[in-house]
């Protein structure tokens, strides 16, 4: 069984800010493959068994993933592994967020700070599931793509 987690972590400061800059229910994305979660956090990207994941994270939503098979979740994954979390992106994008809501005319349409060998939490999940990167997408707005087949 393949899922796709959407969470938060009510206790955990940095996914308080993540939610509090996007005004979204959920601060970060996951990929479950069994007992196994596949994701990107401050740690990197890395896996962990479910059970603490769950511990450490509040599940908003839950996707069962499309046809995409289990091989190539593998094999995207141990390709992205134990690279480091792309902090840099993350700044950017939480700059661009406010630059929309403030300054719209001044947003621009890319991430300027990301960094192709780092992955945050939705780049992992657009790798693992071989669609376009787009850093400049939040967790709940790949949620509502993929709940639209998009």
């Amino acid at each position: 069984m393949m899922y796709i987690l959407f969470t938060r972590n009510p206790g955990n400061w940095f996914s308080r800010a993540i939610q509090m800059v996007t005004r979204e229910p959920v601060s970060h994305v996951a990929f479950q493959l069994g007992r196994w979660v596949l994701h990107a956090n401050w740690r990197g990207v890395h896996a962990q068994s479910y059970e603490t994941f769950q511990a450490q994270n509040q599940i908003v939503y839950k996707l069962s993933v499309p046809s995409v098979s289990e091989d190539a979740i593998m094999e995207a994954f141990s390709r992205r592994e134990f690279k480091p979390y792309d902090l840099f992106a993350i700044i950017w994008f939480a700059t661009h967020l406010l630059l929309r809501r403030y300054l719209p005319q001044f947003t621009p349409k890319i991430n300027l700070l990301q960094h192709t060998s780092m992955d945050f939490c939705v780049e992992l999940v657009q790798h693992l599931m071989s669609r376009p990167v787009d850093s400049l997408t939040t967790p709940y707005q790949l949620f509502v793509q993929l709940q639209k087949g998009e």
